[in-house]
């Protein structure tokens, strides 16, 4: 093959990888020995597993590789809530085609809102901390381009009973963004056409 044949092709195959596929653009989970990625709004995220004297309850589902249980090292057994932020960047991604993936749960009741939408909620009662649940969204809006922040907002506390002691609150959860990066943009295409020329131009025997 040419060599300026060659790098057309080169080009052409490029753009169909970059356009055609969609790639992880960032992941983020709760605990200690999880890849993190979270931030809480006040107090200091802890393992639950590690504060004397709370071991992790029999009812919440068991911590594992992937996300654990955390909550406010500080914090005592009264109605509480908090808030677990995590940004990520789309800049060179279409955010039309994102789509973000996860699991959480939450020790008593809460919401999950991505860039002030909200994409998921836990209401109170067993069900939310004794299994693991589907938090998701795609496309725009909820997504926008640039930076965007997936923030859950975590009460631990008694629905309709604020005196009474709703037991120790918890928090965990695991996700994950992919999303179609941008394709190469003219001036990209344009380098390659000129390599591409240069390649001509180099191989043409003199006169």
């Amino acid at each position: 093959m040419k060599f300026g044949s060659f790098l057309g092709a080169m080009a052409v195959s490029m753009c169909t990888a970059l356009s055609a596929h969609a790639a992880t653009v960032d992941s983020a989970a709760t605990g200690s020995s999880s890849i993190g990625g979270f931030v809480m709004d006040s107090g200091t995220m802890t393992d639950v597993e590690s504060l004397p004297g709370t071991p992790l309850p029999g009812a919440w589902v068991d911590n594992d590789a992937t996300s654990q249980w955390v909550w406010d090292g500080d914090a005592d057994l009264v109605e509480t809530t908090y808030t677990f932020s995590w940004e990520f960047d789309l800049t060179g991604f279409d955010a039309t085609s994102a789509v973000l993936d996860g699991l959480w749960a939450t020790d008593n009741y809460g919401t999950a809102s991505l860039n002030g939408n909200v994409i998921a909620s836990l209401p109170f009662g067993t069900g939310s901390f004794s299994d693991l649940h589907v938090v998701a969204a795609d496309g725009v809006p909820p997504f926008m381009a640039g930076l965007n922040e997936l923030v859950f907002e975590i009460t631990n506390g008694w629905v309709n009973e604020p005196n009474r002691n709703p037991g120790p609150g918890g928090f965990r959860a695991s996700v994950t963004v992919s999303a179609t990066p941008v394709p190469l943009p003219a001036a990209g295409f344009l380098l390659i056409a000129g390599l591409a020329g240069l390649g001509f131009f180099g191989r043409r025997k003199p006169l």
